[in-house]
């Protein structure tokens, strides 16, 4: 099973190092770092690299670090169908 895993730049090394050392198939799709600065953006830009990575794995996440209350809007942690 893969996992596309989007992740903001505080978390995607850390999942790395446990991706290898566990031998897990876990590709990271990185947003860029500056978001934290545009927090208003965060919600649209991962639903964006969600849509566009969901038909490429068997599963998908998101890691973000929960800086900002704008990731609670993301549309795409709502159950896909």
């Amino acid at each position: 099973m893969s996992v596309g895993v989007v992740a903001c730049g505080a978390l995607a090394t850390h999942i790395a190092d446990i991706a290898a050392a566990e031998s897990l198939d876990i590709t990271i799709y990185p947003l860029p770092p500056l978001l934290h600065n545009r927090p208003e953006k965060i919600a649209g830009e991962v639903d964006s690299l969600l849509n566009e990575i969901k038909d490429k794995h068997s599963k998908c996440a998101v890691a973000y670090a929960d800086c900002e209350p704008m990731a609670h809007s993301i549309r795409s942690l709502q159950p896909m169908v």
